[in-house]
């Protein structure tokens, strides 16, 4: 059973809306007297504010400065840089040390590949 039908079958076909008697004829003429007789306010859509660009340069600016500053005075100035990379570190190579951990647990490439498959 389509939908057409059904409603057709529940409620029939007297269509509940009515439109008044020459409505549609008599619309364009009491639209257009319900306007107002006056034109419509114009309004700029490019108005210049220079005050607004003013406060953004300076926003920017004070953000720019602060940025600068934080950034030199949390040690990214080269002299402490060249410091710090001047210093040896305790624990250079890496791999010695896992070398020797895997000498000492005696383990062979094919139980390294065993112990990380039961891993997951």
């Amino acid at each position: 059973m389509s939908e057409d039908t059904f409603i057709q079958e529940k409620f029939g076909k007297k269509q509940p809306f009515k439109v008044p008697a020459d409505y549609f004829e008599h619309f364009a003429d009491e639209m257009m007297a319900k306007l107002p007789e006056e034109g419509a306010k114009v309004v700029k859509l490019n108005a210049r504010k220079p005050w607004k660009w003013a406060a953004g340069l300076a926003v920017a600016a004070c953000l720019g400065g602060m940025i600068f500053y934080l950034g030199n005075s949390l040690g990214n100035s080269t002299e402490e840089a060249n410091s710090f990379a001047a210093m040896p570190s305790q624990n250079t190579n890496y791999n010695d040390d896992f070398d020797d951990m895997v000498d000492f647990a005696m383990m062979d490439v094919s139980d390294i590949y065993y112990a990380c498959a039961m891993d997951d």
